[in-house]
C-alpha cells in the first residue's frame, strides 16, 4: 500500500436536512464530497458552474453535427464542409466564453 500524506480521518454527523443541503451543493460544484468538504474548511473558494446541463446538451448537439458532417464527407455527398465547421467552430467558442464567465 502507498505511503499516504494524509493520514488523519475527520468524521462528523449531520441531519437529513443539512445532508440534502451539502449533496445539493457538492453536486452543482462538480467536486466529490472530499473535495468540497476540505476546500469550504479550509477557506478556499468554491465555485458553482450553473447551467452545466445545457452546456452538456450543446455539446452533445455540436458531436451530433460533427458526426453528421463526417457521414456526409466520407459517402461523398459534400466536399468543402468548411461552412458548417465554421459554425461549430464559432458555437465552441460561444460556450466556452458562457462556461468560463
Amino acid at each position: 500500500m502507498a505511503n499516504r500524506s494524509r493520514k488523519n480521518c475527520v468524521s462528523f454527523r449531520v441531519s437529513d436536512k443539512e445532508l440534502v443541503l451539502i449533496q445539493s451543493k457538492v453536486e452543482r460544484s462538480g467536486l466529490t464530497l472530499r473535495e468540497y468538504a476540505l476546500r469550504s474548511m479550509l477557506g478556499k473558494d468554491i465555485h458553482v458552474k450553473e447551467g452545466g446541463r445545457e452546456v452538456v446538451k450543446e455539446l452533445k448537439a455540436i458531436g451530433n453535427n460533427v458526426n453528421q458532417i463526417a457521414y456526409q464527407v466520407n459517402a461523398g455527398l459534400i466536399v468543402d464542409c468548411t461552412p458548417q465547421l465554421e459554425n461549430m467552430y464559432s458555437a465552441i467558442k460561444e460556450l466556452m466564453t458562457v462556461w468560463q464567465s
